[in-house]
Protein backbone atom coordinates (compact mmCIF):
# COMPACT_ATOMS: atom_id res chain seq x y z
CA UNK A 1 0.00 0.00 0.00
CA UNK A 2 1.16 3.08 -0.50
CA UNK A 3 0.49 5.30 2.25
CA UNK A 4 3.43 7.16 2.71
CA UNK A 5 2.50 10.50 0.71
CA UNK A 6 5.19 13.61 0.85
CA UNK A 7 3.90 16.96 -0.25
CA UNK A 8 6.81 19.11 -2.28
CA UNK A 9 7.16 22.37 -1.94
CA UNK A 10 9.92 24.83 -1.56
CA UNK A 11 10.86 26.17 2.06
CA UNK A 12 10.09 30.12 2.63
CA UNK A 13 13.91 30.50 3.34
CA UNK A 14 17.11 29.19 2.76
CA UNK A 15 20.04 29.52 4.90
CA UNK A 16 23.58 28.59 3.70
CA UNK A 17 26.44 29.70 5.76
CA UNK A 18 29.64 29.43 3.89
CA UNK A 19 33.06 27.18 4.78
CA UNK A 20 36.15 27.70 3.52
CA UNK A 21 36.01 25.46 1.38
CA UNK A 22 32.97 26.72 -0.67
CA UNK A 23 33.37 28.53 -3.92
CA UNK A 24 31.73 30.99 -5.16
CA UNK A 25 30.51 30.45 -8.42
CA UNK A 26 29.18 27.03 -6.75
CA UNK A 27 27.40 28.54 -3.99
CA UNK A 28 25.30 31.61 -6.83
CA UNK A 29 24.84 28.17 -9.06
CA UNK A 30 22.98 26.67 -6.12
CA UNK A 31 21.09 29.79 -5.32
CA UNK A 32 19.69 30.05 -8.36
CA UNK A 33 18.57 26.63 -8.07
CA UNK A 34 16.50 27.40 -5.27
CA UNK A 35 15.70 30.59 -6.66
CA UNK A 36 14.31 28.76 -9.76
CA UNK A 37 12.56 25.89 -7.38
CA UNK A 38 10.53 28.37 -5.70
CA UNK A 39 12.30 29.47 -2.54
CA UNK A 40 11.54 33.30 -2.30
CA UNK A 41 14.22 34.45 0.42
CA UNK A 42 18.06 33.05 0.41
CA UNK A 43 20.50 34.06 2.84
CA UNK A 44 24.03 33.42 2.29
CA UNK A 45 26.43 34.20 5.09
CA UNK A 46 30.18 35.07 4.68
CA UNK A 47 32.32 34.82 7.20
CA UNK A 48 35.62 36.34 5.42
CA UNK A 49 34.01 39.38 4.68
CA UNK A 50 31.47 39.48 7.28
CA UNK A 51 28.44 39.89 4.92
CA UNK A 52 24.95 38.37 4.25
CA UNK A 53 24.47 38.43 0.71
CA UNK A 54 19.82 38.41 0.35
CA UNK A 55 18.97 37.01 -2.94
CA UNK A 56 15.01 37.55 -3.74
CA UNK A 57 13.20 35.93 -6.85
CA UNK A 58 13.59 38.20 -9.63
CA UNK A 59 15.84 41.00 -8.14
CA UNK A 60 19.47 41.85 -8.05
CA UNK A 61 21.03 40.70 -4.45
CA UNK A 62 21.62 42.40 -1.63
CA UNK A 63 24.89 42.88 0.39
CA UNK A 64 24.58 43.98 3.66
CA UNK A 65 27.73 44.58 5.99
CA UNK A 66 28.65 44.46 9.82
CA UNK A 67 26.80 48.01 9.89
CA UNK A 68 23.55 46.49 8.09
CA UNK A 69 20.75 45.35 10.06
CA UNK A 70 19.29 41.38 9.01
CA UNK A 71 15.50 41.51 8.66
CA UNK A 72 13.00 38.66 7.76
CA UNK A 73 11.22 40.73 5.66
CA UNK A 74 7.74 39.36 4.81
CA UNK A 75 9.19 35.83 5.34
CA UNK A 76 9.83 36.08 8.85
CA UNK A 77 8.24 39.10 10.08
CA UNK A 78 9.70 40.68 12.99
CA UNK A 79 12.86 39.36 12.78
CA UNK A 80 15.99 41.98 13.00
CA UNK A 81 19.30 41.15 13.82
CA UNK A 82 22.45 43.25 13.28
CA UNK A 83 24.42 41.60 10.62
CA UNK A 84 27.74 42.15 13.49
CA UNK A 85 25.79 39.60 15.66
CA UNK A 86 26.12 36.80 13.32
CA UNK A 87 29.73 36.77 13.27
CA UNK A 88 30.63 37.74 16.42
CA UNK A 89 28.55 35.29 18.16
CA UNK A 90 30.33 32.98 21.05
CA UNK A 91 31.56 29.47 19.13
CA UNK A 92 29.85 26.24 21.00
CA UNK A 93 32.74 23.31 21.56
Amino acid sequence: PDSARFLVTAPDIVVEALSPNDLGEEVRDKVALWLEGGVPLVWVAWPKTREIHVYRRGGRPRILGPDDELTGEDILPGFSVPVANLFDAPRIG
